[in-house]
């Protein structure tokens, strides 16, 4: 079942999605998610605390999931006195540290002194929307699946987001809902921002379902009674999850890059300029300048005092 579940986590169409895009720090996150199940399934709290941290500073939002994470196995682990205060600690924590970056930290660094919140169907801050979704519950849940902003290139992409997640597994979890309830600030994040991108089923917007689904559906079927049903059920629910991710990268709603998603095929192996004479002009940039630079060299000029992603020239 390990190595069903691994070879799920690599078949998911959301980890296709993120590794063919660019870098993001909640990719990073979500890779550490299962380190931090792995440790508290050993009951070895302090490393498992360590990967509660290195989570939530990965990225901002990612404590809310975090948060939600320690719900699930609140639910999960009720009986335990001292594990369940543990993870009630870890989940006020994680809520407190989202809220104190989000409300202080980072508008103390922005220009603006303000933090971005691009969910105007909840409201103008995250109160707003905590607001919203309490007093309008039946507006909020419709705002999951319409396209709220009517712009007609945003028709059908939160359909085409739920068909995959439901072949891929969900319906699994049904079983298990305190996985679901892990998954709450990752839907809300998604479907209702103001970005088409993020409803949809590309880039790096995926990735968080991964650990989660490869987790919660294979605990599931490790827990059924009749053992000649795992086998055939775990190859089943492979099986879909490939197929939901070969839909990816044939015909889709949304936008994706087919020739960066289609590893074999031969376009995804060519660039549209000499890569060997990228590398002799990149050797010539001097160590210690500053540069501005296009997305797909900057990380071989990393690791110096100053780099930006080109036009921003400073």
């Amino acid at each position: 079942l390990a190595l069903y579940a691994t070879i799920y986590f690599y078949l998911f169409f959301g980890v296709f999605g993120a590794i063919s895009f660019d870098y993001h720090s909640n990719v990073v996150a979500t890779c550490l998610v299962p380190w931090f199940f792995y440790y508290f399934k050993k009951r070895k709290l302090w490393l498992s605390s360590l990967m509660l941290l290195f989570i939530i500073i990965s990225k901002e939002n990612v404590s809310l999931f975090a948060a939600f994470i320690c719900l699930g196995l609140l639910i999960e682990n009720r009986k335990d006195v001292s594990i369940r205060n543990y993870l009630i600690f870890s989940s006020i924590s994680c809520v407190i540290y989202f809220f104190t970056i989000t409300s202080f930290v980072m508008p103390a660094l922005s220009n603006e002194r303000s933090y971005y919140f691009l969910y105007s169907y909840l409201g103008n801050t995250p109160i707003d929307a905590i607001l919203h979704l309490v007093q309008h519950p039946i507006e909020s849940l419709k705002g999951l699946f319409i396209n709220h902003i009517n712009n007609p290139l945003g028709d059908y992409v939160k359909a085409e987001l739920h068909i995959l997640l439901l072949i891929s597994g969900l319906p699994i979890l049904i079983l298990k809902p305190q996985y679901i309830l892990m998954l709450i600030p990752i839907y809300f994040q998604k479907l209702f921002h103001d970005n088409i991108s993020m409803w949809g089923i590309g880039y790096h917007y995926n990735i968080e379902f991964a650990p989660i689904f490869a987790i919660g559906i294979f605990m599931v079927i490790s827990e059924f009674n009749n053992k000649q049903l795992i086998k055939p059920i775990s190859i089943f629910v492979l099986l879909l999850t490939f197929a939901s991710t070969v839909r990816t990268m044939d015909n889709t709603i949304f936008y994706t890059n087919k020739a960066k998603i289609r590893f074999y095929q031969i376009p995804h192996y060519i660039r549209d300029y000499s890569v060997s004479e990228v590398h002799k002009q990149l050797r010539k940039i001097p160590k210690n300048a500053i540069v501005s630079v296009q997305s797909p060299f900057l990380p071989h000029l990393s690791l110096r005092d100053y780099i930006y992603e080109f036009p921003i020239i400073k």
